[in-house]
């Protein structure tokens, strides 16, 4: 799970010096500008995916969720 969470960090900070030319348009935006943008939303789908798979973000079976106490 913690690999899966550099995969943003090295796609937004790794990638940004391979597309660093400002001739390529995407939408109206620079490429590097698209580039942390289009990584943004890709990060929020990645750390939806591992808090989704996590095992300790599970209910336990015949737990009411609503009922859990909050800590």
């Amino acid at each position: 799970m913690l690999l899966g969470s550099a995969v943003p960090f090295l796609g937004m900070l790794g990638g940004i010096g391979f597309v660093n030319h400002a001739a390529p348009f995407v939408l109206g935006l620079p490429l590097p500008l698209a580039w942390i943008t289009i990584w943004v939303v890709l990060t929020f789908a990645v750390m939806a995916a591992i808090y989704a798979l996590d095992p300790a973000n599970r209910a336990a079976p015949g737990v009411d969720p609503s009922s859990a106490p909050r800590q």
